[in-house]
């Protein structure tokens, strides 16, 4: 499930993501980033790993999720991740960050305060 966080405002957005990752997520995430991205051009974001956790994506959401970030990789100036990724998630991660020029950043749980301060300033 991807969920849009009440926090987001302007060119700050946070999502919250949990449980398995299907196609319609990304139906209606995909348009929402898109219309933020014409409005702002960069955009911040926040994607904190919720309960119960992130663990499983859907092929056809794999397709979708490379679908959007390869064409937008360039459009964010930060991304904050928190909380623990699945093992699998966070190579996908890593190997992302080489093709992006958004700071990217990583915090735990207990630090959301920092990771929300972190992508406003």
């Amino acid at each position: 499930m991807i969920e849009f966080l009440p926090q987001s405002e302007g060119k700050t957005v946070g999502i919250k993501i949990s449980g398995t990752l299907t196609h319609e997520d990304y139906q209606h995430t995909i348009p929402k980033l898109e219309n933020l991205i014409k409005e702002h051009q960069k955009l911040n974001m926040l994607v904190e790993v919720g309960n119960p956790p992130f663990d499983h994506m859907e092929l056809r959401a794999m397709y979708d999720d490379a679908r959007f970030g390869i064409p937008h990789r360039n459009d964010f100036e930060k991304f904050a991740i928190v909380g623990e990724l699945p093992v699998w998630a966070d190579l996908g991660a890593t190997i992302g960050s080489w093709f992006t020029t958004a700071q990217i950043k990583e915090f735990t749980p207990d630090e959301k305060d920092k990771a929300w301060d972190w992508i406003t300033h």
